[in-house]
């Protein structure tokens, strides 16, 4: 006959493999073997019959004073490169959280461009003044800006360049006017180029995209047309070449006198002469007209298109033999002048 209400009895000793203690302990005795010693860092100390504690630093005379320096490890300093500890006011990094990040960026630049340049800083932009008033902006003049990304490239190829060759005024290619080289955009009054031809002995020579070219400058008075005019050599067409939209104070990567063809004798082969692509046939880029290209009739490779200025444009000794020919179209042309083999 069964009991319904029949309890089992409850067990005194829990010694069984199930038990709530010998779970604990296999947990305890699993986690003290997963665990790992920790280290300590720091200088061991020595007891002296159980009472007295003493340092290893004070047993080898170290100054309890004295700091570990250049250690990664030492709790005094966080870095080796600065020698000393993070407290100390004299040594450590300036540091303001309350500065943004791209205003730190710029103080770090001016404060590493400041000491030992060979260039000078610009006190201001009154150069500019003589330009016409809608051109005074920081469109058509290149303006010291933010955002370090590609501009700082670009300024320190060329005052790297200029600074390998001890130069900080640079002559004009057309009318050999000097020019200032300044460390901050705008760099100079006037504009730099790369082109694959040495226009003058006063280019330099650059290694850029991985050939060599040659860096040159333009005065902003002969980009203006003021000082120095530029007509094409052909007879038939006669155009002037015009720097007025180029960007003041930068620096364009090709030839800018090469960018824009004004005719078919600009686009013939430098060794037969013939045209190179036809007229009406026109690359998307203006820095194409830069590269080296094969001629189709000769299968000679060269910068068709970037050609020597006085193959150009008429030189000041076309000038003087026109005006000894004397005639209206010697009068025309007493303007059109370029300087750069006088």
């Amino acid at each position: 006959r069964k009991d319904l209400n029949w309890m089992p009895p409850k067990a005194q000793n829990n010694s069984g493999p199930n038990s709530d203690s010998e779970k604990h302990k296999r947990r305890r005795k699993k986690s003290s073997k997963n665990s790992k010693p920790a280290l300590t860092i720091g200088l061991p100390t020595f007891g002296l019959n159980g009472s007295q504690v003493v340092k290893r630093s004070d047993c080898q005379g170290i100054p309890a004073s004295r700091q570990r320096t250049n250690s990664m490890s030492s709790t005094n300093s966080g870095s080796s490169s600065w020698g000393s500890s993070i407290g100390s006011p004299t040594n450590s990094p300036p540091q303001d959280p309350k500065i943004p990040p791209r205003q730190a960026n710029m103080r770090d630049r001016s404060r590493h461009d400041s000491g030992g340049s060979i260039f000078l800083r610009r006190n201001d932009y009154s150069a500019f003044n003589v330009l016409p008033r809608q051109k005074i902006n920081s469109y058509h003049i290149k303006m010291e800006d933010e955002c370090s990304i590609g501009n700082d490239e670009t300024r320190c190829f060329i005052l790297s360049n200029y600074a390998t060759h001890k130069m900080n005024r640079v002559p004009c290619v057309l009318c050999n006017s000097m020019m200032m080289i300044f460390e901050r955009y705008p760099l100079i009054d006037g504009t730099f180029f790369v082109s694959p031809r040495q226009h003058t002995p006063s280019c330099i020579q650059v290694k850029a995209d991985g050939r060599v070219c040659y860096l040159s400058a333009v005065c902003m008075g002969c980009l203006e047309g003021w000082t120095t005019r530029l007509q094409c050599r052909n007879g038939n067409c006669g155009k002037l070449w015009d720097g007025s939209q180029l960007i003041l104070g930068t620096m364009y990567s090709y030839d800018i006198f090469a960018a824009v063809p004004c005719c078919a004798d600009r686009l013939k082969c430098t060794s037969c002469s013939q045209l190179v692509i036809h007229p009406e046939q026109r690359f998307n880029f203006f820095s194409d007209y830069s590269q080296t290209v094969s001629c189709p009739h000769c299968g000679v490779q060269d910068f068709h298109f970037t050609k020597p200025l006085e193959r150009t444009f008429l030189s000041r000794e076309d000038i003087t033999r026109l005006n000894a020919r004397g005639g209206d179209r010697s009068n025309q042309l007493s303007w059109a002048r370029i300087t750069a083999n006088a």
